[in-house]
């Protein structure tokens, strides 16, 4: 009998590898997804089985999450399957936690939260059309402003989500990103610590260099004219379909500047132990 964890697996790959990823999405809640093509239906029945997924169905050990003892790094990984079209493994937080912002180039990310509770942070960036091509009002001038334009992701917030194990089963949510949707995201475990599924398609390649993971911090610009700036962000929101929500609102816009790797983010690597998934 095929356990849950590798029908999951099974149900993935067909979708993001198989012949049936020729259809494209129409919008859904969340997050919006236009010109993805994959089946609305694979999709659709990929998530209904996630929902259905538990940490018994991948023997998570919860003392993963609350014994610091046993593993000392804040962030723990257990590798399930890579096999080209995606891979899959779980993410352990200790309580408090993160995932800084960081980019997931090209490629669908699914995440399954399997215990205690997180908050996900995503964004999503402006098409080349819909790019401001001005900064708001700051003290630099000439080359100095071209240069922090150039090296800036313009992108607008796309969630902000607080969600416990139970919340999530309740209201059946499973945290989607698409290649162009709700595409940079971090994720902080709450006071109680979190575990999720995440699957990636495809995977990362670093090896060749053509999937990149890279990191990322939310820029504030500090401003002449408070009146002018928000100003200018409200128009660029409005010109990316955004509107003028606040700072915490979906359409918010923001600058992502790239970083190097946070050196406050360190992920040991734990062996997976559940349920066989070839």
């Amino acid at each position: 009998m095929t356990s849950r964890i590798a029908g999951v697996a099974n149900r993935a790959y067909q979708l993001f590898g198989g012949p049936t990823a020729t259809e494209s999405l129409p919008p859904m809640q969340q997050p919006t997804c236009t010109d993805i093509h994959v089946s609305q239906e694979g999709l659709t029945q990929l998530l209904l089985q996630l929902h259905s997924l538990t940490a018994k169905d991948v023997d998570l050990d919860a003392g993963l999450v609350t014994d610091a003892s046993r593993v000392h790094a804040p962030v723990v990984y257990l590798h399930i399957v890579d096999n080209g079209v995606l891979s899959m493994g779980i993410y352990v937080l200790r309580p408090g936690a993160r995932i800084p912002l960081h980019d997931h180039p090209g490629m669908f990310g699914l995440c399954k939260l399997l215990h205690g509770s997180l908050r996900c942070r995503a964004y999503t960036t402006l098409p080349a059309g819909q790019r401001p091509n001005t900064l708001p009002p700051t003290p630099l001038r000439g080359w100095q402003r071209d240069a922090l334009l150039a090296d800036l992701t313009p992108a607008k917030l796309a969630m902000d989500l607080v969600l416990s194990v139970a919340s999530a089963q309740r209201q059946q949510q499973t945290i989607v990103h698409t290649p162009t949707e709700a595409n940079f995201h971090e994720l902080q475990a709450l006071s109680d610590g979190a575990a999720f599924l995440e699957i990636l398609a495809p995977p990362y390649d670093h090896d060749l260099g053509r999937r990149v993971c890279r990191y990322y911090r939310e820029v504030t610009l500090e401003v002449e004219d408070a009146t002018a700036a928000t100003a200018a962000t409200a128009a660029a929101a409005a010109a990316a379909g955004g509107g003028t929500a606040g700072n915490e609102s979906r359409g918010h816009l923001v600058y992502l500047a790239e970083i190097p790797q946070p050196r406050d983010f360190v992920c040991a690597s734990v062996e997976y132990t559940g349920p066989r998934v070839t």
